[in-house]
């Protein structure tokens, strides 16, 4: 075996794990809402690797292709990916896999620099469009955790305006709010729970009113 080809192979999988890492990294900042599942993440690298090593393995042999095409036939993959996006993410992480396991770093490093900066375009494209929804909140005592109830307002990037402030024993207070597409309502209530409110309730607001 020429000395050469371990390193060789050593290479191809190390920029296939860092091209995999760098793209895993600059689509988690782009993504809003919850952030994705650190098994998916993990996930999303290693298929970088094993992209690269199924094109190494493989080589010129058929019946390898084979023989690996059987055995990836057997595992099942039991973790559902909620978002089409990561799920296309995931072929395009395999084919940069394989771009590093035929040795043209070229494509490779080109294809990653291009993928990463259209994940910062479509976020910035994203970051525009929202759902107009009225919030609805109810204190559980006296006072109204107005300080808790807009920093989790600006952490998940929804943009708002007190509407109507009830006094009372239990004070009511309504937001005007522009939700962003990604953004969990389910996740934000929960949020938003974790002060003295009572009540959480989200009601969408047609456009034009």
């Amino acid at each position: 075996m020429n000395v050469l080809e371990p390193i060789q192979v050593l290479g191809k999988l190390g920029m296939a794990a860092f091209l995999g890492l760098l793209v895993t990294l600059v689509h988690t900042r782009c993504r809003r809402g919850k952030p994705p599942d650190q098994d998916l993440q993990h996930a999303q690298v290693l298929l970088c690797v094993v992209g690269a090593m199924v094109v190494v393995i493989v080589g010129d042999s058929l019946a390898r292709a084979f023989s690996i095409a059987g055995a990836a036939g057997i595992i099942r993959f039991r973790t559902a990916v909620d978002s089409p996006k990561d799920s296309i993410l995931l072929l395009l992480l395999l084919g940069l896999g394989m771009a590093c396991g035929l040795g043209s770093m070229a494509v490779a490093v080109l294809s990653a620099a291009f993928l990463c900066f259209f994940l910062l375009l479509l976020g910035r494209l994203g970051s525009g469009q929202g759902r107009p929804m009225m919030l609805e909140l109810t204190a559980a005592g006296s006072e109204f955790p107005t300080g808790h109830v807009e920093e989790v307002l600006r952490r998940n990037g929804v943009r708002f305006e007190a509407h109507t402030h009830a006094q009372g024993s239990r004070p009511k207070v309504q937001y005007h709010t522009m939700v962003d597409a990604g953004v969990s309502l389910q996740n934000l209530s929960a949020e938003l729970q974790a002060s003295e409110l009572k009540s959480v309730q989200w009601t969408p607001v047609k456009r034009g009113r």
